[in-house]
């Protein structure tokens, strides 16, 4: 009888070691991938957080051509999915209410009605946007996530988000070693991102505003907790100086309109003493500053998000 040997816990750096071992075999195995052909769904996105990390943050030692193949697997052509043929089963039935005529009105029911048309549009076209215009290549991604993304599998939404991040750290790369450094070469939506992000690790379930027309708040963070409810909005200033109070006033009215127990005046710049006074007598309002900011995004995703800073500014975040 084979004995169960007990649980050996590895060191930090046994892990990283681990980590980089197991990424280097899926990479080998990806290298054999077709694209063009059928990919199971190991092969349509990183099979791991920690993988797309690593990869990430070591992407300025890959060749060129591995990130390209990578990103022909993640990025589909035109094709038909599972979830496609439930949806169209929807569409069959007699009376399936609000559902159906949701889907019927839609550009992707029509297509899944049409014999001669695959229900998604493909994606991998982008590739040719590299690497001259990769912000356009991000937004185009954007933009099939918010249309088409409740209708795509899970693995195939996460590809696309991998896709996302592979592109902003080859051709936009903001990693440093230098927090501060990280933090400036960001722009302003993407501290957006970056906020969501944070405040998820936090445990709040978080939603981004849109670009514009957001009233002063750009990310609304919730969580419930027993015998307490929190909402908090949250109004990203991307600063290299200091913050006018004018911020906080009306991220605070923004705050009482919307019934929120939190207004978060968040900025990589300083906020100035008029504010904190603000604050002292109103203790609704919650400041952070670009020092207090590193401080959270150390304790909550790590001393190495500097590096992995393309990783986290993508949003939404991997199911």
């Amino acid at each position: 009888m084979k004995s169960r040997s007990l649980p050996i816990k590895l060191s930090t750096q046994e892990t990283k070691i681990k980590d980089q071992d197991e990424l280097e075999d899926w990479l080998n195995a990806m290298a054999k991938v077709d694209p063009d052909s059928d990919i199971n769904p190991p092969m349509m996105a990183f099979p791991t957080d920690e993988m797309l990390k690593n990869y990430v943050s070591s992407i300025d030692q890959r060749e060129l051509n591995q990130v390209k193949h990578l990103l022909r697997c993640f990025l589909f052509e035109y094709v038909n999915f599972g979830t496609d043929v439930f949806n169209f089963r929807i569409l069959q039935m007699k009376d399936a209410g609000e559902i159906q005529e949701r889907l019927a009105s839609r550009e992707y029911g029509k297509r899944l009605v049409n014999p001669r048309t695959p229900a998604h549009p493909g994606v991998r076209w982008i590739i040719d946007l590299l690497p001259h215009w990769p912000n356009k290549a991000m937004e185009v991604i954007d933009a099939y996530i918010m249309a088409h993304g409740q209708s795509l599998p899970d693995r195939r939404l996460e590809g696309l988000w991998d896709a996302t991040a592979l592109i902003s750290a080859k051709y936009l790369s903001r990693k440093s070693s230098n927090a501060a450094e990280a933090l400036a070469k960001i722009n302003p939506r993407e501290l957006e991102h970056l906020t969501a992000n944070l405040y998820s690790k936090m445990g709040f379930s978080c939603t981004l505003t849109a670009p514009t027309n957001d009233g002063g708040r750009d990310v609304i963070a919730k969580r419930e907790q027993p015998g307490r409810r929190e909402h908090r909005v949250i109004d990203c200033a991307h600063y290299g100086g200091s913050v006018p109070i004018t911020k906080a006033r009306a991220i605070l009215g923004t705050a009482d309109n919307d019934h929120a127990t939190s207004a978060v005046l968040l900025t990589t710049g300083r906020i100035s003493k008029n504010t904190y006074q603000m604050a002292s007598k109103n203790s609704k309002l919650d400041l952070v500053d670009g020092t207090k900011l590193v401080e959270l995004l150390d304790r909550h995703l790590g001393h190495a998000w500097p590096r992995e800073i393309d990783y986290w500014i993508q949003w939404p975040p991997r199911r």
